[in-house]
């Protein structure tokens, strides 16, 4: 989770498949960030911000959850 936000997308693909050759029983489960993501949204609505990628959303929470 760490390193996704690093990556650019071609290079997304090639990491996620160096991973699943390495762990090939472990599937990713999906993340839902609905609730998070709503949030964001409705301040972003009323401070007069730009609206966020959803897939950005997930990634800010990514890092700032991991132990450093």
């Amino acid at each position: 989770d760490v390193n996704v936000p690093k990556f650019l997308q071609d290079d997304l693909k090639l990491f996620n498949g160096i991973v699943s050759d390495l762990f090939p029983k472990i599937r990713e489960e999906p993340i839902d960030y609905g609730t998070l993501e709503e949030s964001i949204r409705n301040v972003c609505a009323t401070k007069c911000l730009k609206d966020v990628d959803g897939e950005r959303v997930g990634e800010l929470y990514d890092l700032s959850t991991y132990s450093w």
